[in-house]
């Protein structure tokens, strides 16, 4: 319950300061953006953090990043 506290007091500064500032403020789901950064953005070398902040910059932007399907690899007998 104290970990939920200081979540919901970060997101209220956030809003007050943005309303304060006339500043606009987009809330994005953070889900799977680790992995994704990590699968989308290795080639630029960047670390899995830089990566999940390019993907939450996307979302916010209003682009929609989705894995690639993968092929199946099959052993043969």
């Amino acid at each position: 319950m104290i970990h939920a506290f200081d979540y919901s007091r970060y997101s209220k500064t956030a809003i007050s300061a943005a309303h304060r500032l006339n500043v606009g403020l987009i809330f994005v789901n953070p889900a799977y953006t680790t992995k994704l950064g990590i699968f989308k953005y290795k080639k630029k070398k960047l670390n899995p953090h830089q990566g999940a902040a390019y993907v939450i910059a996307r979302k916010g932007m209003g682009y929609i990043d989705k894995f690639k399907k993968q092929p199946i690899k099959r052993r043969s007998n």
